[in-house]
């Protein structure tokens, strides 16, 4: 039996890759991992699977997380339901929690001894460059990477990648409605997306190989 292994990331159309991909691979007799899991719990499977992920513009996805916060019951949704972005982001709770300062390149870098959304979650004493490396080593290792913006053409690929046939209706799941944003909230964004920023560009160059466009614009 072939495995596929998703690594979703949250808030890069995860939701809508399992609802479209489950049906097709369960009728192929396939088997999918997926969740949201960091290297050390998902990197034992990756010689044995057909791997993959889908990235997100970095400050775009740390926006939409706030956004999916205010109408969920998480530890950090009762953060975003009584603080504006700009100091639900500057909140010590927030900005120096690994699963929202640089989340993608820890989750895709780094080992962690509980699941990375654990609200007490320390960060794993690594440098900048030594997180990007590893982040970046970690998605060279996988079969796919996709892009948010592009969640169609990945679902196609990964059905290519599989020998599937491609959904004939792809369906949204998880979206979250947004409000207006005052643009001095991206100057705190920023310096939590430093090592993200340079793997969004890393896997961007990757992507426009494979798609032929750019996936750097900012998604509503």
């Amino acid at each position: 039996m072939t495995n596929v292994l998703f690594v979703h990331i949250p808030k890069t159309g995860g939701s809508t890759v399992v609802n479209n991909l489950t049906p097709l691979i369960e009728a192929a007799g396939l088997k999918l991992r997926h969740g949201h899991l960091d290297v050390g719990r998902f990197r034992k499977h990756l010689a044995t699977s057909v791997s993959f992920t889908v990235l997100r513009e970095p400050t775009d996805r740390l926006l939409s997380l706030y956004w999916y916060g205010r109408r969920s019951p998480t530890w950090y949704g009762r953060l975003a339901q009584r603080l504006p972005p700009r100091k639900f982001f500057t909140h010590p709770a927030i900005g120096h929690h690994p699963a929202f300062c640089d989340g993608m390149s820890h989750q895709l870098g780094c080992s962690f001894p509980m699941p990375i959304w654990t609200e007490h979650l320390d960060p794993i004493p690594v440098d900048a460059d030594q997180l990007l490396t590893a982040a970046c080593r970690t998605l060279d290792a996988l079969d796919y990477v996709g892009a948010t913006a592009t969640v169609d053409a990945t679902l196609r690929a990964v059905c290519e990648l599989l020998g599937l046939p491609s959904p004939v209706h792809i369906g949204r799941s998880n979206h979250s409605p947004r409000g207006l944003v005052d643009p001095a909230v991206y100057g705190v964004l920023e310096p939590l997306v430093q090592v993200d920023r340079q793997l969004w560009k890393h896997a961007m160059r990757g992507m426009v190989r494979r798609c032929g466009s750019s996936m750097g614009a900012r998604e509503e």
